[in-house]
């Protein structure tokens, strides 16, 4: 289950972080000893991805890839300034549109297992497409949110996966970031972010929020100006909920 925290609100555990810092630094050694550097990142300017790129830069991995299709514009002007502070080098990549996600209605606010498929479709087809040439790809996905089948592994095109932060949970995450002064997206201190993270508008689980009016609420209230400017004209529940609600 996903879980986001106030950054205010988190004790900095100091011995907990620096045993899982000294365990991190040491899984990155072996990684890169034994199959070098050519490794690239998994960028989604989300909580677990700022961390584990911390750690991946200080061993010379700072290439990566995002994909922000459907991502606040707000959010996209973030994720380059986080990653530029970082000395990231991200290629940022937009491919999905809406007359796409138009012609595939089920990945707004997607139920069940629909919300998996489409993150395979927008968020890990980019990835694994940019990472192809190159020994492998690292991300920061956790055992806690995420199904992963062991912290390192190799796939059958030949690339291995890398998630050297399988074992941390949100509030070793959070702790990491305060402690270090990481930079991470503002969504994360808003209503939208705290239920779903660094989220794309249309991927908000109908499992957290069943009744679709209230999606579009939690979206107009993060950023009216795109809900207004830009969703209304293509999604008529948008139009919808604005002439009911507002």
């Amino acid at each position: 289950m996903r879980r986001n925290y106030h950054i205010e609100n988190i004790l900095v555990d100091i011995n907990r972080l620096e045993m899982l810092e000294k365990q991190a630094t040491f899984d990155f050694k072996n990684l890169v000893s034994k199959f070098g550097n050519d490794f690239v990142l998994g960028f989604s300017g989300g909580k677990d991805s700022v961390v584990v790129s911390h750690f991946a830069s200080q061993f010379g991995i700072n290439k990566g890839s995002c994909e922000y299709s459907f991502c606040f514009p707000k959010d996209k002007t973030e994720m380059k300034l986080i990653a530029k502070q970082m000395g990231l080098e991200i290629e940022f990549m937009d491919s999905l549109s809406d007359e796409w996600l138009l012609d595939n209605k089920k990945y707004i606010f997607p139920k069940g297992k629909d919300s998996s498929v489409f993150y395979l479709k927008r968020q890990q087809k980019s990835i694994k497409n940019f990472a192809k040439g190159h020994t492998g790809l690292i991300t920061g996905r956790r055992h806690e949110e995420n199904q992963i089948k062991d912290m390192l592994y190799k796939t059958v095109d030949g690339m291995y996966h890398f998630h050297p932060l399988a074992n941390w949970n949100s509030k070793d995450i959070w702790g990491y970031i305060k402690w270090k002064k990481i930079p991470y997206l503002s969504i994360y201190d808003n209503e939208l972010g705290q239920m779903e993270g660094a989220t794309c508008w249309c991927n908000i689980s109908r499992r957290k929020t069943p009744n679709e009016m209230d999606c579009w609420r939690l979206i107009y209230n993060y950023d009216n100006e795109y809900f207004k400017n830009h969703l209304m004209k293509h999604y008529t529940n948008a139009r919808i909920f604005y002439e009911q609600f507002i």
